[in-house]
């Protein structure tokens, strides 16, 4: 009584040979069909949904497989993007949702950042030191 029964569906491949195996084939395909890679095509070739091959990613045996097809796929988007072969919005839309790319903003600061937060000053007190605070920005103009 020993036995572990598998829990679960059946899975849609068994070994990383057989998900390489199927992985090519979509490759030849999008090619003789003149069709973009995207991971949402490459999982339904396979049979699974877009979360179940993100799923089967999490898997040590097909992580190194399922992460070369996605940087493949991420790889054609981008150039796709860039020769026009694909709408740029869209592009920028999936980079941005399945390969985590991101909008970045660099803000460079010089000088001195000092915070002296006081509650115990009166509104009087609070006044005079905003009018200091402004007087200093002014200075440093």
């Amino acid at each position: 009584m020993d036995e572990k029964k598998e829990v679960g569906r059946p899975r849609a491949f068994n070994s990383q040979e057989e998900l390489e195996q199927k992985i090519m084939e979509y490759w030849q395909r999008c090619e003789q069909n003149n069709k973009p890679y995207t991971l949402s095509g490459l999982a339904l070739w396979i049979g699974i949904d877009r979360r179940t091959l993100y799923n089967y990613s999490t898997r040590d045996e097909f992580f190194p497989t399922i992460k070369k097809a996605k940087d493949i796929v991420e790889a054609s988007m981008e150039e796709r993007a860039l020769t026009g072969d694909n709408n740029v919005t869209f592009s920028i839309f999936a980079l941005k949702n399945n390969f985590g790319w991101r909008d970045k903003q660099e803000i460079e600061h010089s000088g001195e950042t000092s915070v002296n937060v006081n509650t115990n000053m009166t509104p009087e007190e609070r006044k005079q030191r905003i009018e200091e605070l402004k007087k200093k920005l002014n200075e440093n103009e």
